[in-house]
């Protein structure tokens, strides 16, 4: 433990059994896979375990630890130990309270090492109520299926005053930007239909299917999302959507991700079909979703713009894999602009700003003019 912590801790080895992880000759020996707590306040208790991604109950812990603050601005503690390649969650259990920043964090484990190709650290951030921007929303753990004809709820005017808690990975790599003309070594195919109208928010509603993703450690991912961003040549921007990844498990997430942070903000599937949107509103960009009964926030940014000139609904693939993920249907029926402080359908109305982009791998198929599509391998 850092000298300066005042902090007790109790660790307690769960040793793994053969049916979750299996230790094999090819383990990963995680000396120093160091965990930092910020903000327990005195007398508070959190709890760290390590298991295999996507694990709800402590009989799948690997490993946990028990943090209880003694007055530290900051905790430390050590969860090194031995793992077979798969895929992992360090998440944190702290009282109500608390806003989670990250509830959890993500990691991949290839040839016997920890995948962190941007050497980001293990920090979970406690935010007490006086410092809360939003209230927590924590959500469902399993994805609930609804009708595709469920009473759409329409977007609020401001940010919603809760926010869902995030999972981050270890093992992310960055998401690219949408351009035409790529520089990088993924081969990035886009079907989707784009808007140049200068617009201060767009939303979408579509399914969420399994695009056979292949997991790894070779850069994938396959995403149904709305995207905003400065101008059809780049600039700040925002997204969101449901994805799948390489560097998780065969699981499809619900995520955030804009050029601030740059990084994925990962959640539980709320629904399926799934409606999100993103807004400005002085002087932030707003992620959000429907919970089929209000709004959630999922994050915010200031990208410097009020505006975006180059608005998307639709799918993404960017792969270093030699053949594509096989995308199945998966049907818009909601797609919107902001336009003069109300949401209006994208439709035929804006055809001179409304452009479509497709690729040698996947298409769209349109069935309402530009609100009501779907898009499918090929």
């Amino acid at each position: 433990m850092p000298m300066g912590v005042n902090a007790k801790i109790v660790s307690s080895p769960l040793y793994v059994d053969n049916k979750s992880v299996a230790l094999s000759s090819n383990a990963a020996s995680l000396d120093n896979l160091m965990v930092t707590v910020i903000g327990l306040e005195k007398g508070d208790e959190a709890v760290l375990t390590l298991a295999p991604e996507g694990s709800q109950t402590d009989a799948d812990s690997l490993l946990s630890s028990s943090l209880i603050s003694e007055g530290s601005e900051e905790i430390a503690t050590n969860m090194s130990s031995k793992l077979a390649d798969g895929y992992y969650q360090i998440q944190i259990k702290a009282p109500d309270k608390y806003f989670r920043e990250p509830k959890a964090w993500l990691f991949m484990v290839s040839g016997g090492k920890l995948i962190n190709p941007n050497g980001k650290s293990v920090v979970f951030q406690l935010i007490p109520p006086g410092d809360q921007i939003f209230q927590p929303h924590r959500g469902p753990n399993v994805t609930t299926v609804q009708s595709a004809n469920q009473v759409e709820n329409l977007p609020p005017s401001s940010p919603p005053p809760s926010m869902m808690e995030c999972m981050m990975s270890l093992s992310a790599t960055p998401k690219q930007p949408i351009s035409e003309n790529t520089t990088t070594s993924l081969t990035p195919q886009y079907f989707c239909y784009y808007s140049t109208l200068p617009c201060p928010g767009l939303e979408g509603r579509f399914t969420v299917v399994n695009p056979g993703v292949i997991h790894g450690s070779t850069p994938e991912e396959a995403v149904d999302h709305v995207y905003a961003q400065q101008t059809t040549s780049g600039g700040p921007q925002i997204e969101a959507g449901w994805a799948e990844v390489n560097f998780t498990s065969d699981t499809r997430y619900m995520y955030e991700y804009d050029s601030y942070h740059n990084s994925w903000y990962l959640f539980n599937l709320p629904s399926n079909p799934l409606h999100v949107e993103v807004m400005y509103n002085p002087s932030n960009w707003y992620a959000m979703y429907d919970n089929g009964s209000s709004w959630v926030t999922l994050n915010y940014a200031n990208l410097g713009i009020s505006n975006s000139a180059f608005l998307v609904n639709g799918g993404e693939v960017q792969t270093n894999n030699s053949t594509y993920p096989s995308f199945p249907t998966s049907t818009t029926d909601i797609s919107k602009l902001e336009i003069a402080n109300s949401w209006v359908n994208w439709d035929w109305q804006r055809w001179a700003t409304t452009y479509l982009m497709t690729c040698s791998n996947y298409n769209l198929q349109n069935i309402t003019y530009y609100y009501h599509f779907t898009i499918q391998s090929n």
